[in-house]
């Protein structure tokens, strides 16, 4: 493909429908790695224009106007709906499907521990515990 003019919104939309209208035409699942080749960048960058992540080296977020950053970011949001339609209709490999949400759209394998104390509060004798401290010394 071409280069495009990533700051003109009409250029940025008629690639993406391309993108999209090629793989249904060859019947391929598109790709986040290949979403960003067909706009001209990688895919750290599509990630961080899709995030508002701080891209370009100097700290600053894109330098696109918003109206592309919007185009990017629907599209970039389907592509996560066709990864969930795939994987609970079947069409991905579970294993497949769980390496593309976490690289791709920040899923991520959480487990949540959660510690509090058993004890009754209104059963604390504080004068006791303070005489066992006491004994101690």
């Amino acid at each position: 493909m071409v280069e495009i003019d990533k700051y003109d919104p009409e250029a940025v939309a008629k690639r993406l429908e391309e993108y999209f209208n090629l793989h249904v035409k060859y019947d391929m699942k598109p790709t986040v790695a290949g979403m960003a080749m067909a706009l001209g960048m990688n895919r750290r960058t599509l990630i961080g224009i899709v995030n508002d992540y701080a891209i370009g080296g100097n700290g600053y977020k894109t330098s696109l106007p918003r109206s592309v950053t919007l185009i990017i970011k629907k599209a970039y949001f389907i592509l996560e709906n066709l990864w969930e339609n795939y994987t609970t209709s079947g069409k991905l490999n579970p294993v497949t499907a769980i390496f593309l949400a976490k690289n791709n759209f920040h899923y991520q394998d959480k487990v949540e521990h959660v510690v509090a104390p058993e004890v009754d509060q209104d059963t604390i004798d504080v004068e006791a515990i303070k005489q066992r401290y006491i004994e101690d010394k």
